[in-house]
């Protein structure tokens, strides 16, 4: 008896664990339902499966209910900054879970896509670019709050730089020289950030092929991505 209560609550933490690893919780959408772009519907259906669904069907997120267990699938992200108030029905026991944003395009002035980093202290991002690809990790929606620029391929030549803030000719505090954008393919990054400590690679995998780091003194509470591209538009897929 006691090895069954012990192999329940085992099976409880994995499946929790694992909702996690399949999707990234929206916090501000908790207790949120939309019943917008709906591409599938299924009754008694968990949150675990019902994410599994709708990876099979290549759903961008999906709705679940805790309690009578419906699940919806929808094929893009309902995320704060592109949902009227008109839209949201609160309904408690509500979750909602987004994959990616796809088809954000920037084109010469900063704008905040939402604060989607509370309680996060990474995010991975795809970008298609020519060069001078700015991604900003802030503590609020508006470059004058304190935070972290990541250059990618600035000043019209293939230097990266990390700044303190989002001043322009403020200083590289690390650099690495590469080209890596391609105005016809995404080029897939990562950066991870935790008491200061800034670091960005390539690849999917965190921590892998690291291009720049740098413990900044400023500790700051990052919430928002910022994103802005200079003479030239850039692509972005936002990884949640």
């Amino acid at each position: 008896m006691v090895f069954k209560i012990h192999l329940l609550l085992l099976f409880v933490t994995c499946a929790d664990t694992t909702e996690q690893v399949i999707w990234s919780e929206i916090k501000e959408l908790n207790d949120v339902y939309t019943n917008l772009r709906v591409m599938h519907q299924r009754e008694k259906t968990g949150c675990i499966e019902c994410g599994t669904r709708a990876k099979m069907m290549n759903g961008e997120s999906f709705s679940c209910h805790n309690a009578d267990q419906k699940c919806l699938v929808h094929d893009t992200c309902h995320l704060k900054f592109n949902l009227q108030h008109e839209t949201l029905i609160t309904a408690v026991g509500w979750r909602h879970f987004c994959n990616k944003i796809y088809n954000i395009t920037t084109d010469g002035s900063w704008i905040d896509i939402g604060p989607l980093l509370l309680g996060r202290f990474s995010i991975q991002f795809a970008v298609k670019a020519s060069n001078d690809a700015y991604f900003g990790l802030s503590s609020g929606d508006t470059t004058a709050l304190p935070g972290y620029w990541i250059v990618l391929e600035g000043f019209s030549m293939a230097k990266n730089c990390l700044r303190d803030g989002f001043t322009a000719g403020s200083t590289c505090f690390a650099t690495h020289i590469a080209p890596y954008l391609t105005n016809t393919e995404y080029v897939r990054y990562w950066v991870q950030w935790d008491h200061g400590n800034v670091r960005v690679g390539i690849g999917k995998a965190f921590r892998s092929a690291q291009i720049m780091q740098h413990q900044f003194p400023a500790a700051y509470y990052i919430s928002n991505v910022l994103l802005k591209s200079f003479k030239n538009k850039a692509d972005w897929i936002i990884y949640l």
